[in-house]
């Protein structure tokens, strides 16, 4: 059986969460082993410059004949030089193009943009794992060999990728769960629970507003000291948590407010596949099949989300805190889709004769 060696930031060594697209790398490393694929996993320190070109000449050292995949491209940019050609990189989104997308709209970081001109030159000599068809549009018409491209969707849970969760009424408690915002994400959070005060300064109970990640501590501290604070929506910070399927599986919906990333994709899989209802922004569930799943409602309005919101915890009120749960078609459908295009990559790789 073919041998994968598989490149990873130290940044996602450990059991506990992670930056960005450490859940999509860590189930495929699970996917592969659990189709006896032997597989080598090799950690990077891509903070430490120096330690890491030593540990990237160690890793390709004399193993030209050996399969390479090595990602997310973000933490890798800067060392593109001392990286084989015959490796696969995770890229997920086009820096380029993420960072045209800022300059357009703040009017900043033009350097940002040269640099990553240069990096995406440099990426057509590497075969890249897309995260979207959107992604693949954007490298093919940059003029990358479409033989060099290949779609992966963001990866739903390994862990619970067979769950079927037949309809029933099940208990939530009273929470909803802002699930690890980040960059622009945390702007929009900020607004939406703005909004939702407003809304439910008239109502006669409260609800409690779970915040995960980084910027869970920085989104209540906002609120603090706020007149309309008061009562009707409390807001708990709990950054990084381990056991994140209880919070979601406990909570009568899961909020998402990220935009620009293909990361929390796999999120909104997650949440869906555990059968919770998910309020979210229209990025959330890019690259996914979600858009018309009847348990996401999404939208890129900070107040059409915040109603929403605010229409579910009346639903929770209103059945005594006993909500409908269902295993969703729209997940089946891109499982499905993600095993064809799993398949397809090991091709890629290894050859039909390996597989």
């Amino acid at each position: 059986m073919a041998k994968l060696n598989l490149i990873l930031p130290t940044l996602f060594s450990g059991s506990g969460a992670g930056p960005g697209h450490k859940k999509d790398l860590i189930n495929i490393y699970k996917v592969f082993l659990s189709l006896n694929y032997t597989v080598n996993l090799h950690y990077v320190d891509t903070l430490d410059r120096k330690l890491a070109k030593l540990q990237l000449k160690k890793i390709f050292n004399n193993r030209d004949s050996e399969y390479f995949l090595l990602g997310p491209l973000y933490l890798f940019r800067g060392y593109l030089g001392y990286i084989p050609k015959n490796t696969y990189i995770y890229v997920a989104d086009s820096p380029l193009k993420t960072s045209i997308s800022d300059f357009l709209k703040t009017g900043k970081n033009l350097h940002r943009v040269i640099y990553n001109y240069y990096i995406e030159r440099r990426m057509r000599y590497f075969k890249l794992i897309l995260a979207s068809q959107e992604e693949c549009a954007w490298y093919s018409s940059s003029g990358y060999d479409i033989n060099k491209l290949n779609l992966l969707l963001p990866s739903p849970d390994f862990d619970s990728f067979d769950i079927r969760i037949n309809q029933s009424q099940v208990f939530k408690k009273n929470q909803v769960f802002l699930y690890n915002p980040n960059g622009s994400g945390v702007k929009i959070a900020i607004k939406v629970l703005e909004s939702l005060f407003q809304l439910r300064a008239s109502s006669e109970d409260s609800v409690e507003v779970i915040v995960s990640g980084k910027y869970s501590n920085e989104i209540a501290l906002a609120f603090n000291g706020k007149k309309f604070c008061k009562s009707k929506v409390d807001i708990k910070a709990v950054g990084f948590i381990d056991n994140i399927e209880l919070i979601i599986r406990e909570s009568m919906l899961v909020l998402l407010t990220d935009v620009g990333g293909s990361g929390l994709c796999n999120r909104s899989i997650q949440v869906r596949q555990l059968g919770v209802r998910l309020v979210c922004t229209i990025d959330s569930i890019r690259g996914t099949n979600l858009l018309y799943d009847n348990g996401v409602i999404a939208s890129n309005s900070t107040y059409d989300i915040a109603n929403e919101v605010n229409n579910i915890c009346k639903l929770y009120k209103e059945h005594s805190g006993k909500l409908e749960s269902s295993y969703s078609k729209s997940v089946e459908l891109h499982c499905s889709s993600f095993k064809e295009q799993l398949d397809n990559l090991i091709v890629s790789i290894f050859g039909s004769n390996n597989v």
